[in-house]
């Protein structure tokens, strides 16, 4: 169960006319919002990184596209930088790898 249908649970009992003022406010959202927070934080990248990150993942492990990316890094030799993965660390690319739905487009 992914965090998103855990919310949709919660939030179906905003339904019941009884518990119309429970929601979003209940201890059981903020608690949901929390663990997602912690263990399943948005990573933000543009829609291109996105899809070399998706192409990646379909065709390589992810020793080779972390290394493609390492040895991209043109400013190490003086060049202009690429424009992929910026502001991305190792971590937040690991955990995009490891759940794509977390992934937010941000404008480039």
């Amino acid at each position: 169960m992914t965090f998103d249908e855990a919310n949709k649970i919660v939030e179906a009992f905003d339904e019941d006319p009884e518990l119309e003022d429970w929601m979003p406010d209940s201890k059981v959202y903020k608690i949901i919002e929390g663990l997602r927070e912690e263990y399943a934080p948005t990573v933000e990248m543009t829609k291109n990184d996105r899809d070399i990150l998706l192409h990646n993942l379909q065709n390589y492990p992810f020793d080779v596209f972390a290394e493609s990316i390492a040895l991209s890094d043109k400013e190490k030799f003086g060049l202009p930088a690429s424009k992929e993965f910026k502001g991305l660390s190792i971590e937040d690319l690991m955990k995009a790898w490891l759940h794509p739905e977390t992934i937010k487009i941000v404008d480039e």
